[in-house]
């Protein structure tokens, strides 16, 4: 088990080198920003590439809020505490590969998934269309408007065209 109390400006490096640990924990519980936390246990239509990222490896619950007053000296925002459950089965895509989607699909994210694609990976707009369809997607749909289970699915499909 790991716990930490995480300054925010550290957050995403330290949840990306949490990821690469072997043996991983079973549990990791942190206080940090609650915005911060908010975003990692975003799900659609409010994903994330921080939640895209984490809920890849782990399962984010908020377990509790904290007031400034919670804390001595009391702090400008808000914090929470929040409880990430190690996923140990596996998808079969390398997180490499899974990462690399994902960085893509969510570079801006208020454009469409066509578009963030088209402009991403070199492949033609057609096969992009084709893979999409097979993932019931028309692409006009929001990054953040897809669950990890496609997030997944749409990875694999693009996975021969992600240049690592």
């Amino acid at each position: 088990k790991i716990t930490g109390n995480i300054p925010y400006y550290i957050t995403g490096r330290l949840l990306r080198i949490l990821s690469e640990l072997e043996p991983k924990p079973k549990i990791i519980v942190l206080t940090l920003q609650r915005e911060v936390a908010e975003k990692i246990a975003a799900v659609p239509p409010k994903m994330n590439l921080l939640a895209a990222a984490t809920q890849f490896w782990a399962k984010p619950e908020i377990i509790q809020i904290l007031k400034p007053g919670d804390f001595s000296p009391p702090p400008a925002v808000h914090s929470a505490i929040i409880k990430l459950t190690i996923k140990y089965q596996k998808s079969n895509i390398k997180d490499e590969e899974y990462y690399k989607f994902i960085r893509i699909l969510f570079k801006q994210p208020r454009k469409t998934i066509f578009n963030n694609l088209r402009e991403g990976l070199p492949i033609n707009p057609e096969k992009i269309v084709a893979i999409l369809g097979e993932n019931s997607l028309i692409g006009k749909e929001r990054p953040q408007e897809l669950d990890l289970k496609l997030l997944i699915s749409l990875a694999k499909g693009f996975g021969e065209f992600l240049v690592l």
